[in-house]
């Protein structure tokens, strides 16, 4: 299964599953002031693996569903758009979008 999201509309990046060795959990449990730099160089590592952008062509498929399950948006109504995750089996794409609607907070699950 992947998973994708989005925190800006139209723009996306895959999530990535991150595996950690037992060193490296311990390291970033450790409270040591030794192990500081070398935890702080894994937290850096970590963030920068988490996320893959995706290409044009693969987000414009999130991006027409996001535009499927997009409220209607009437003049005059104020929206914003939250964020939306996807988790992707094959074909069958599941998620929620996160978003306000004239203020009020909306999460449409699909």
């Amino acid at each position: 299964m992947e998973h994708f999201q989005s925190t800006i509309e139209n723009k996306w990046v895959k999530v990535n599953s991150i595996v950690l060795t037992e060193e490296q959990k311990t390291l970033l449990i450790s409270k040591k002031a030794e192990d500081l730099i070398a935890k702080t160089e894994l937290q850096e590592t970590i963030k920068g693996q988490k996320y893959t952008n995706l290409t044009t062509t693969k987000a414009k498929v999130f991006n027409d569903l996001y535009n499927s399950i997009k409220p209607t948006i009437k003049e005059g109504d104020l929206y914003e758009f939250i964020s939306m995750n996807v988790s992707k089996n094959e074909d069958k794409q599941s998620g929620i979008l996160n978003c306000r609607l004239n203020k009020e907070h909306l999460q449409i699950r699909f």
